[in-house]
């Protein structure tokens, strides 16, 4: 059931969803979604570990596309298999998403990133956890990685975070901006934050695609964004709903919300997550990490 429900999501996100489907896993009925017979054409590759051929495997890491997905569902519960899989495309430079849904979810994304930006990011993630504020789960933010690549290479406009921190998922966002041309904007009420991310960013090289700056971000008035693709929430709890309200109106038909802490704080984000629960949304949680993620779409 959420299987499904993470496919529609996901199809929602782009204006036509090519899929290369050989074990037939996703729905036949769903709306925008056409069937392939070339790994080459497909934006979403499907696989089941319960059936795959593993000889398969090698052919599809070399033919799939930059910015396709690869899921690979009943990871979990055929782990037996599952785990060859895993090491071949890990080793051929893909990056690995687990979201424990029905049988198991893994996503796959290749990487657009270098050794140097990865170690960039364990700092910041190691400085986060000393000084705060907690930093997102490295498995969301790979999974933060592999949907705005998805994302961004369907769908052209702007990237907003909500809640910079020291700028760990910042940097995940910037770099996907860089792989596919697009701008971040990142709001957080903590200069001295905002000035630290600045730093790493200039240091990446990311920062000709990024602008942080020190607001309140219910108050900003967003005037230099014009098309919001993807947004990314990470701030005070109590606050989600009126972050979402600030940028509302900037949303794109098709734009994807995604919220940390969707779980570990459902009660003081409930306002927050009726809204994007409900039309003209549509919306699944996932727990990425304990804290839980949110993937929604305004349909």
């Amino acid at each position: 059931m959420y299987l499904a429900l993470l496919f529609e999501v996901l199809a929602r996100c782009v204006p036509k969803l090519r899929i290369y489907d050989p074990s037939n896993i996703f729905p036949t009925s769903m709306d925008r979604v056409v069937r392939v017979d070339d790994v080459a054409y497909a934006d979403a590759v499907l696989l089941d570990a319960y059936r795959i051929d593993l000889s398969i495997v090698e052919k599809i890491a070399t033919e799939i596309r930059n910015d396709a997905l690869l899921m690979l569902v009943n990871a979990v519960v055929g782990i037996d298999r599952c785990n060859d899989v895993v090491k071949q495309l890990v080793d051929r430079g893909f990056v690995r998403t687990w979201i424990p849904i029905d049988g198991g979810v893994a996503t796959f994304a290749k990487r657009g990133y270098d050794d140097r930006f990865l170690q960039k990011v364990v700092d910041v993630w190691r400085k986060s956890i000393v000084e705060g504020p907690y930093p997102i789960h490295f498995n969301t933010a790979y999974a933060l990685y592999t949907l705005s690549k998805f994302v961004l290479s369907h769908r052209k406009g702007w990237v907003v975070e909500i809640g910079t921190g020291l700028g760990f998922s910042t940097l995940w966002l910037a770099q996907v901006a860089k792989e596919f041309g697009s701008r971040v904007l990142s709001i957080d009420r903590r200069c001295d934050r905002v000035e630290y991310a600045r730093s790493v960013a200039k240091e990446l090289e990311l920062d000709d695609v990024l602008e942080i700056v020190c607001s309140d971000a219910k108050t900003y008035r967003y005037e230099e964004v014009d098309r919001i693709v993807l947004t990314f929430i990470d701030g005070e709890k109590s606050e989600y709903l009126a972050y979402l309200e600030a940028v509302e109106g900037k949303l794109v038909d098709g734009a994807t919300i995604l919220a940390h802490n969707a779980l570990s704080n459902a009660y003081a984000m409930k306002g927050f997550l009726e809204r994007i629960c409900s039309e003209p949304y549509r919306c699944i949680v996932v727990a990425t990490d304990p804290a839980g993620l949110a993937i929604s779409v305004r349909c």
